[in-house]
C-alpha cells in the first residue's frame, strides 16, 4: 500500500473508533479480509492510518461495482 511514515493506530478499540465500528468487527471481519492492512503482533493489533483508509475506499468501490440494484 502507501507510504508508511504516517500515524499508526494501535489497539482494536482505537482502530474501530477511527472508522466508527466496534473492536469486535475489526478483529472478526476487517482483520480477516484478504489484503487487510491490519496487523497483529502477539495479539496486539495495529494499522497505518492511511493504509486503512485506502483499503476501505478500495473495498467500498469494489462493492459498488458489484451491486446489481
Amino acid at each position: 500500500m502507501g507510504d508508511n511514515s504516517e500515524r499508526i493506530i494501535w489497539t482494536l478499540p482505537a482502530i474501530g473508533r477511527r472508522i466508527g465500528v466496534g473492536a469486535d468487527f475489526i478483529r472478526d471481519t476487517i482483520a480477516k479480509m484478504p489484503n487487510t492492512p491490519i496487523k497483529d503482533i502477539g495479539g496486539r493489533y495495529y494499522v497505518f492510518e492511511n493504509d486503512l483508509l485506502e483499503f476501505l475506499r478500495l473495498n467500498q468501490s469494489d462493492q459498488k461495482a458489484g451491486d446489481t440494484d
